[in-house]
């Protein structure tokens, strides 16, 4: 018998209380815990495509297990912002959780 693994899924949310296109802007970071220490990405603009969330992501290889990751975005209306659905295709079983 084979148990078949689903990847890792994670998801990020970005969001702004107000509703005005004025002046949105910012940046986050996404990281892992690596040992003792947190490493992290270069930062990402709040309203990134899929793909800039995944290149940064991407350039952590190896560390906290990315591997390669598949990133899809979704408009949030209700949240003013965005939602990433970040896979960890590179990886079979428990990712560290992502830190923002």
């Amino acid at each position: 018998m084979r148990l078949a693994v689903a990847p890792e899924v994670q998801k990020v949310s970005t969001s702004f209380a107000s509703t005005t296109t004025i002046r949105r802007g910012g940046t986050y970071t996404l990281g892992f815990l690596d040992g003792a220490a947190k490493v992290t990405t270069a930062p990402i603009a709040w309203d990134a495509s899929a793909a800039r969330v995944k290149e940064a992501l991407e350039l952590l290889a190896g560390v906290g297990g990315v591997g390669s990751v598949v990133v899809t975005r979704a408009d949030n209306a209700a949240a003013n912002g965005h939602d990433y659905l970040v896979t960890f295709s590179g990886r079979v079983g428990d990712v560290t959780k992502m830190q923002v």
